[in-house]
């Protein structure tokens, strides 16, 4: 699992860019107390860490096998979704990856696939 993320104390303050270990860290009750959207691209949360534990948390985290595939997963679906062309077909491999099927042409011979005279092929 690629950790592209920055993490980081200030005090009683704890902030991470990772969306994935936001979402942890508020199902583990932590209060979030901001979000700094001023880099369009990248936002910093802030919580409230009296009790100095997120970073075991963000550990614990890292460290579920399950929380990971389903982070895969989200990647593959979102891969999926913004791919070039919407109309191919993917299969799942083991480790979330996927490829791209060759049932274009059989799906060609069944059904109809033009659009006013047009192929859309």
């Amino acid at each position: 699992m690629n950790n592209e993320s920055s993490n980081f104390r200030e005090g009683d303050l704890y902030k991470t860019t990772n969306i994935y270990q936001t979402a942890w860290l508020l199902i583990s009750g932590k209060e979030l107390k901001d979000i700094d959207k001023y880099n369009p691209k990248r936002a910093i949360f802030t919580f409230i860490d009296e009790e100095k534990n997120c970073e075991k948390l963000i550990t614990d985290f890292w460290s579920n096998d399950v929380l990971q595939k389903f982070i895969s997963k989200i990647q593959d679906v979102k891969a999926m979704l913004y791919a070039d062309n919407s109309r191919n077909n993917y299969q799942f491999r083991e480790r979330g990856n996927y490829y791209k099927n060759n049932y274009r042409d059989e799906y060609k011979d069944d059904h109809n696939t033009s659009f006013k005279g047009k192929s859309l092929w």
